[in-house]
C-alpha cells in the first residue's frame, strides 16, 4: 500500500477542505472497501479523509426536501421511508452499494 496522509475530519468544512488537494483524495467511513482496494493497489490516494465522526442524521428541510448527513449509514438511508418516497433513485442506489456488511457499517459519503 502506498503511503498517504490521513485526516480525521471533525466537521464538514474540514472534510471538504481536506478533499481539495492537488493529489487524489478519497473519503473513508466504514473502511473495509477502501482499505481492501488500497491493499490491492486499485486505489492509491494521497489523502484519506475520515468522515465517520460527522453528521449521521437524515432530516426534512423547510422547503420539503431532505438533508442527508455525510456519515449516514447506507442501510439507514435505504430504510428511511421519506427518502424512499421523495428520492427513489437514492433509495435504489443505496441497496446496490457493497455487501450487506458494508451497507450496515459504511457511511453514504464514503461510497
Amino acid at each position: 500500500m502506498k503511503a498517504f496522509a490521513y485526516i480525521n475530519a471533525t466537521n464538514e468544512k474540514e472534510a471538504v477542505a481536506a478533499l481539495k488537494t492537488d493529489g487524489i483524495a478519497l473519503v473513508i467511513g466504514g473502511g473495509q472497501d477502501l482499505l481492501a482496494r488500497m491493499k490491492d493497489y486499485i486505489d492509491s490516494p494521497d489523502v484519506v479523509v475520515n468522515v465517520k465522526g460527522l453528521d449521521a442524521t437524515i432530516a426534512s428541510t423547510p422547503d420539503g426536501g431532505m438533508t442527508i448527513g455525510s456519515a449516514v449509514k447506507i442501510i439507514d438511508l435505504f430504510e428511511h421511508a421519506r427518502v424512499k418516497q421523495l428520492y427513489p433513485s437514492i433509495n435504489s442506489a443505496a441497496i446496490e452499494i457493497g455487501t450487506p456488511q458494508i451497507r450496515n457499517q459504511g457511511p453514504w459519503a464514503a461510497t
